[in-house]
This record gives structure tokens, C-alpha cells and sequence, in this order.
């Protein structure tokens, strides 16, 4: 069996018409809460806890209650959870907990503005079966941004904490002018 993450960024004009692929990529390694979230999730039963770094870097006891939900559909406007984008371009390591520099959310200098993540429900294509989610992020700054660093943000419901999943580093950084929209799409598939 083989797990992948794979990415794909997606430059067009606001709405929706002409977007090219300006990357592909198979995920870089899973950050460790990933790795923790998924052995909490297995493993561990009501009265064990292990230590997650949400994204302010503050360490927090996580249990089994505390991974059975973790939201990724994060709304529009909000950067706490979901697909984001950063400006950092330092490697990935084990122990990154959040992007090195975050966009902001918004249409001042350097922001951008973050739809909604939105979902497709699993897929199975011969002997892949996968899901996808996606987010499109809109530069009304005025000027361009140069998006070098993609994640996901978690929220786990039954906490008030964020963290980071995954986090990948572009071979090159997508530039962004005014008025384009980047759409990163997520494809998390398992083939047999």
C-alpha cells in the first residue's frame, strides 16, 4: 500500500478563467504533529497525553478526545486553519509547528485574501482511492507577493488550539501580481 500527499498550485485571474499549473509536487515529510496526531488517534486511550506545538509554539497535552475531529475546512477570512501560504523559504524540518513567515489575511501590502477551503468526498480511480481539498487565495494588496511556503492548519474541535500538519517549501516562488488568484489544491490518496 502507498500513501502520498501531493500538491498543486493553480495561477489564474479572478474569476476562475485561464489557470495554469505553476507547481506540482509530492509533499515534503510530514511534520511531526503529524506523525503525533495520527499515533494519538491510533494508539492512546482516554487517560494518555502527548505533547503537540500548536502554531504560536506553545506545547500542549494532546489526547485521544482531543484528535478525534480535526477540522481543515477553514472559512473564508480566516488563516487559523486550513491551507496557508508564507514568504519563508527555510527547508522543512521534523520539528517546524508553523509556516516561517505567514501571509496575512487581508488586501493591505503583502496580504492576501483567503476563500474558503472547499472539499471533493473520496474518489476511487482503479486502485487509488483519494480526496482533495483546496483553497484559492486572492492578491488584492495592489502589488505582488511571492508565495515561497504552503501548509495545513489544523483545528481540532474539542481544543482551542491550531496546529500544523504538513508544511512544503516551492522549488521556486509562485509570484502573485495584483488581481491573480493562486489555487492550492491537496490530493491525499492511498493505492493499493
Amino acid at each position: 500500500m502507498n500513501f502520498t500527499v501531493e500538491v498543486k498550485g493553480y495561477l489564474g485571474e479572478k474569476g476562475g478563467k485561464r489557470k495554469r499549473l505553476v507547481f506540482r509536487k509530492r509533499h515534503d515529510p510530514a511534520v511531526e504533529n503529524f506523525m503525533k496526531w495520527l499515533y494519538t488517534a491510533m494508539f492512546l486511550n482516554g487517560s494518555e497525553s502527548l505533547a503537540m506545538i500548536d502554531i504560536t509554539g506553545t506545547s500542549r497535552a494532546i489526547t485521544w478526545a482531543s484528535t478525534t475531529r480535526c477540522q481543515v475546512d477553514g472559512p473564508a477570512g480566516n488563516t487559523n486553519y486550513g491551507i496557508v501560504a508564507g514568504t519563508g523559504t527555510n527547508a522543512v524540518t521534523m520539528t517546524d509547528y508553523a509556516l516561517q513567515t505567514l501571509i496575512a489575511h487581508g488586501t493591505g501590502a503583502g496580504q492576501l485574501s483567503y476563500g474558503a477551503v472547499t472539499f471533493t468526498g473520496p474518489t476511487t480511480s482503479g486502485k487509488t482511492r483519494y480526496f482533495e481539498f483546496q483553497r484559492a487565495l486572492t492578491n488584492n494588496s495592489g502589488g505582488t507577493i511571492t508565495v515561497n511556503e504552503i501548509g495545513v492548519y489544523v483545528y481540532p474541535t474539542s481544543t482551542a488550539y491550531y496546529y500544523m500538519y504538513l508544511r512544503d517549501v516551492l522549488g521556486s516562488g509562485v509570484v502573485v501580481n495584483n488581481g491573480q488568484v493562486l489555487t492550492i489544491k491537496y490530493r491525499v490518496s492511498v493505492t493499493a
